[in-house]
């Protein structure tokens, strides 16, 4: 019975840490998504998906929340859902240039504060974490991109975007430098590393004056790809404790 119920306890806990180290990604994806509808890019599409990962973010956020584990875990789920509170009605409203910049803020206060959640819950290893900072970061770029350009003279969200993408980039080599990789985690790491050179390419062209607008769509749909390779590596992660 003891041996049953530490299983379930552990069972529970691996459970809590991939609901926690998923947060700051789909909060980083519903920003994303917001721009890159008012943007006209993939638009139905766009509404679709952000629908869906506002859904994924209240069930994550249920799931995660759960079994917060200590005090300080407790207070910043409770602190979690009182910015999510506030940041899903501007995530639903009609995207503008004004409301685009308003969601990115909120967006990522919620991000910040949702990546704090699995540091505090020590199940989660430093290659998982890195996974997750990668997921978020694979949004991020995509959203400044669009971002980028709608305000195509804006200094700001420049600096922005070339320090998201360096932080990418080099978290993606670390991850695949990792002697802990396994043969499917690899293949995993691969096509996001693949799919981010195909990033890289469509977001250089895509403020090119008179850009054809599959490079905005490319931008979208690559962003969204990495985060599908990386999702899975980061669940192999969390299995392994790595």
């Amino acid at each position: 019975m003891l041996a049953w119920t530490a299983s379930a306890h552990a069972a529970g806990e691996r459970a809590s840490s991939v609901h926690a180290l998923r947060l700051a990604g789909i909060a980083e994806r519903i920003a994303k998504l917001h721009v890159q509808a008012g943007r006209e890019v993939l638009a139905e599409r766009s509404r679709r998906s952000l629908a869906e990962a506002i859904r994924d973010f209240d069930a994550t956020l249920r799931a995660a929340a759960a079994r917060p584990g200590n005090a300080e875990s407790r207070d910043n789920y409770l602190l979690l859902g009182l910015l999510w509170r506030e940041y899903r009605p501007w995530a639903l409203r009609p995207p503008t240039r004004d409301s685009v910049r308003k969601v990115a803020d909120r967006g990522e206060e919620v991000a910040w504060i949702a990546a704090k959640a699995p540091r505090l819950q020590p199940a989660a290893g430093p290659l998982a974490l890195a996974a997750a900072r990668a997921c978020a970061l694979s949004q991020r770029v995509p959203r400044l991109h669009f971002m980028r350009h709608w305000e195509p003279r804006n200094a700001e969200l420049a600096r922005e975007l070339a320090a998201a993408s360096g932080e990418l980039a080099a978290i993606l080599a670390r991850l695949a430098a990792a002697g802990q990789n396994s043969v499917d985690i690899a293949a995993h790491l691969q096509i996001a590393q693949t799919q981010h050179g195909f990033l890289v390419s469509a977001g250089n062209e895509m403020h090119r004056p008179g850009a054809h607008p599959r490079h905005a769509q490319n931008v979208a749909k690559t962003g969204d790809h990495i985060l599908e390779a990386l999702e899975q590596a980061l669940r192999l992660y969390d299995e392994a404790r790595i």
